[in-house]
């Protein structure tokens, strides 16, 4: 049952039905490398712990590996529109 269901998900998905919350991540994660990003009181409590800043490279390998399985095509201006 698990794999008809994430069948019908990818299909929907290839005609541009993507449920706005997950494209906001995805989009997030093409332009910044990260689906969410760390919020001030987070930052402050690494700080207060003693624990060092959150590194932010990577995001080159992060683009290229969402080109290889195509996530910035589903993500494209033309699927936008269709987007629930």
């Amino acid at each position: 049952m698990g794999e008809v269901m994430f069948a019908i998900r990818n299909l929907a998905v290839k005609e541009g039905n993507v449920p706005a919350g997950v494209a906001a991540q995805a989009k997030s994660l093409i332009e910044t490398g990260r689906v969410i990003n760390p919020v001030r009181s987070a930052l402050d409590k690494r700080e207060s712990l003693g624990l060092g800043e959150i590194a932010l490279g990577g995001i080159e390998e992060v683009q290229k590996i969402l080109k290889k399985t195509k996530l910035d095509k589903v993500l494209s201006p033309k699927e936008a529109v269709r987007r629930k």
